[in-house]
């Protein structure tokens, strides 16, 4: 029942996803922070995880979103292994 509750739009808080440009790469840095909650809304678990990635500047803007995309997709991977590696109180 716990579980369930991850998969609430309020589980996984994007804490700051961005793209931004520097010395002639792209950067893009994701931050997802997961709350599993148990009855009554508290709080059993947290979890943050990270994803950075960086591309030289080819291709202006289309490389801005490959790596906004790159880092988004390394924050879920990072977060999918913290959560597979768990389980939950009875």
């Amino acid at each position: 029942r716990a579980a369930a509750r991850l998969l609430d739009p309020h589980g996984v808080l994007v804490v700051e996803h961005r793209s931004f440009f520097t010395f002639g790469n792209w950067n893009g840095r994701t931050r997802l922070r997961a709350i599993l909650l148990g009855d009554g809304g508290k709080a059993i678990r947290n979890w943050s995880a990270n994803g950075e990635a960086r591309e030289s500047n080819m291709w202006g803007y289309i490389t801005a979103e490959s790596v906004s995309r790159d880092a988004f997709r390394l924050a879920v991977a990072d977060l999918l292994a913290q959560l597979e590696a768990e389980s939950l109180p009875d």
